[in-house]
């Protein structure tokens, strides 16, 4: 085994999670923020955008099974003494084997960049949710805590529950994360359609927004989808908690399955229903009632588990490069506290989750989705794989960087767009004082 390369390894486990947990912690990590979005992503791309949604979630499963079989790859042929051991960041050894010091380096800042922005989506989500559920039940109690505010909270009252080690430590969180996402889902087209007999019913109706379809907007959607559907970073994570390794791809594709049938209903109906009116989180548009009480409790639930499931691989890929012990212990608190007071403060300056959204899906979701996993695969498995193999990942890999760099210059144009700005926490503040 090469010393430079390998991370440190951890004992052995004396147990592992089974297929259908791995698949439940795929879904629970993908699954989330992304659904509501997803029908502003039609929006953005027209019906078509149907079929890229479609292709989007192929690419993903495809990625997530690529770098199922390069961890096995690793094992096999390069160092078999990880088939008894498991390391905190399997991802960037992949990209070590695969593509030298440089692969390793790309795979760890991307993954951060990725995992560290859904994280801060689900942190803001949750102040969102927080602040619509708890203001209804308890007006004269928190009616005056502002959103900002409720980001604060939320991070401290999550905190404690970020200490965990690894995914293996927490799995019926996955379990949460997943079967509130389904639930939400079906409210949500629930109360879409009850929305659109309503608006049926109506007398002067206003009518929906003209919107162009423009490259622009078309790459401004995929950014969305990209996120709605990225996970890959923490795949390696979740399969090297696994008993049977070699049946990640199983849960991976049983993981992508269910993806699908949770996110095209929805992104059908809340387009469909509301049309270019539709909003960055779709639950906006619905007129307040029972129903959407309990879709915004059920997206509370996801978030808080996917805050937990995206910032763990964050923590464990610091804690590697620190040299901290996976164990329990003060520097690895002291870690965890700081990476949470950073995500918390990104929150408080661009406190408008969908900007966050559309730029970490265009740039880092896309890098670590689709052109790093086709890449390493590439490279590891070069003299064995078929030419038609070669093409499809070559492919997917140029179409991968083309979206990136293109989609990324428009997320950076709509986060700087004047008229989208949104004031930080901080001044909001520092208004509110005057």
């Amino acid at each position: 085994m090469k010393a430079a390369a390998s991370s440190s390894l951890l004992d052995k486990p004396s147990h592992g999670i089974s297929i259908f947990t791995a698949t439940l912690f795929v879904v629970g990590e993908v699954a989330g923020s992304g659904v509501l979005a997803l029908p502003e992503a039609i929006k953005f791309t027209g019906w078509f955008g149907l079929i890229i949604m479609l292709l989007v979630c192929s690419g993903a499963a495809y990625s997530g099974v690529l770098l199922g079989r390069s961890w096995m790859h690793l094992e096999d042929n390069i160092d078999s003494s990880l088939k008894l051991t498991k390391t905190r960041n399997p991802y960037a050894l992949i990209g070590f084997h695969a593509w030298g010091s440089f692969g390793r380096s790309v795979s760890i800042i991307t993954l951060v960049i990725q995992l560290y922005g859904g994280s801060i989506v689900s942190l803001l989500l949750a102040a969102e949710m927080a602040q619509s559920l708890l203001t209804q039940l308890f007006p004269s109690l928190l009616g005056s805590i502002t959103f900002c505010e409720w980001i604060v909270i939320i991070a401290i009252v999550l905190l404690p529950f970020s200490f965990f080690g690894s995914p293996v430590d927490f799995w019926p969180v996955a379990f949460f994360a997943m079967s509130s996402t389904a639930v939400a889902s079906v409210l949500i087209v629930i109360a879409c359609i009850t929305e659109d007999v309503k608006l049926n019913f109506q007398e002067n109706v206003e009518e929906s927004s003209s919107n162009k379809i423009t490259i622009a907007s078309v790459l401004l959607g995929i950014g969305t989808m990209n996120f709605g559907f990225s996970g890959a970073s923490a795949m390696p994570t979740i399969q090297n908690d696994m008993r049977n390794k070699r049946k990640f791809g199983v849960a991976v594709i049983l993981a992508y399955v269910i993806l699908a049938m949770i996110y095209l209903p929805v992104s059908v109906v809340g387009y469909h229903v509301f049309g270019n009116n539709v909003k960055s989180n779709v639950v906006r548009n619905i007129t307040p009632s029972l129903i959407v009480t309990w879709i915004q409790i059920m997206i509370a639930i996801h978030v808080v588990c996917s805050y937990l499931i995206l910032l763990n691989p964050v923590n464990l890929n610091v804690e590697e490069y620190l040299g901290i012990k996976h164990s329990f212990n003060l520097k690895r608190c002291i870690s965890r506290v700081f990476i949470a007071l950073i995500a918390t403060l990104i929150g408080l300056t661009v406190p408008k989750f969908g900007k966050i959204l559309n730029l970490v899906g265009a740039s880092a979701v896309t890098m670590q989705c689709f052109i790093l996993p086709c890449t390493f695969y590439y490279f590891l498995y070069q003299n064995t794989i078929s030419k038609k193999v070669k093409i499809l990942l070559i492919s997917i890999i140029f179409a991968g960087i083309a979206v990136a760099i293109s989609s990324s210059i428009s997320a950076l144009s709509d986060l700087f767009d004047p008229e989208a700005f949104t004031v930080p926490c901080f001044i909001q503040n520092c208004y509110r004082l005057d």
